[in-house]
């Protein structure tokens, strides 16, 4: 018969185990590749690279918002075009983030949830208050594939005032280079929108609380040497709305903070300890006997 600290043993060992496998999956997750940049008069940037800023109808003010550095979109008066400007981005060549070839991506962007500029009134139907991502994909050919809109389209950025993160869709990507500047993607924005910071990942970030927005319709500006050819997309999406704590980093995470890993074994540890005093105890009387 096998002995009751003998059965603790093996059910202490199996549980440190699962544990650990539990953990190690999390860790992998911990590891999915990212690409990131923080805006402002100093931007930083890993895996990803701002181009061209300030050129054509890349168009933004380097400051300070609500205690952020921070982008803010200016006017945009180019012929042809809807009044948003644009930050347009390319994903480094040292980067791992597309070493896989996956076909989706997960753009996080945290923005002001309120027009900066004085004065001017939200509408779900004008681009006056509009956040959007666009970016090089396989969907469609020519202008329309390279300046695809990712879900969802945010119409009416006119909250209380308050740094927001927002997890945007890019399915179909293909990354050649194809927008302006030999960007792969580009932010857009109404003049007055503000940014601090943006991440692109393999997996889908946890979203804190959730809302689910009516649906927009909204015409994008395809770029400036398309003169005014442009994409209309009509999008019902679900909004991700997270007020979050600032730091200087891109991104607010759930995962575990580095380090947690090293107490998986204890699990196990505590449990074979259990059993073995409990044995203890048990035999101490047919030991003084």
């Amino acid at each position: 018969m096998v002995s009751v600290s003998a059965r603790l043993i093996r059910l202490g060992t199996a549980v440190g185990a699962m544990v650990g496998l539990l953990m190690a999956g999390t860790s992998a997750f911990a590891a999915s590749p990212v690409a990131s940049c923080t805006f402002g008069s100093t931007p930083s940037c890993s895996g990803l690279n701002i181009l061209a800023p300030n050129t054509g109808d890349s168009l933004f003010t380097s400051t300070t918002v609500d205690g952020q550095t921070a982008d803010v979109f200016s006017v945009n008066t180019t012929p042809g075009n809807n009044p948003v400007a644009y930050i347009y981005l390319g994903v480094a060549s040292s980067s791992s983030l597309l070493a896989g070839n996956p076909t989706t991506l997960y753009a996080t962007v945290e923005y002001y949830n309120k027009n900066t500029t004085s004065g001017v009134t939200c509408s779900s139907t004008a681009l006056n208050c509009a956040l959007l991502v666009n970016y090089d994909s396989s969907i469609g050919t020519g202008v329309a594939a390279a300046y695809a809109n990712a879900t969802p389209i945010l119409n009416a950025v006119n909250g209380s005032g308050a740094w927001t993160t927002q997890v945007f869709t890019l399915s179909s990507i293909q990354f050649t280079g194809a927008e302006n500047n030999g960007a792969d993607l580009r932010l857009a924005g109404s003049a007055g929108i503000a940014v601090h910071s943006i991440q692109l990942s393999v997996t889908k970030p946890t979203a804190a609380s959730t809302t689910t927005s009516s649906s927009t319709t909204s015409t994008v500006a395809s770029n400036t040497a398309s003169s005014s050819t442009s994409t209309t997309t009509t999008k019902t999406s679900t909004t991700t709305a997270t007020t979050t704590a600032k730091t200087s980093t891109a991104t607010t995470s759930s995962l575990p903070k580095t380090g947690e890993s090293t107490a998986v074994p204890l699990a196990g540890v505590a449990l074979v300890s259990a059993g073995l005093a409990l044995t203890l105890r048990r035999r101490s009387p047919k030991s003084s006997a």
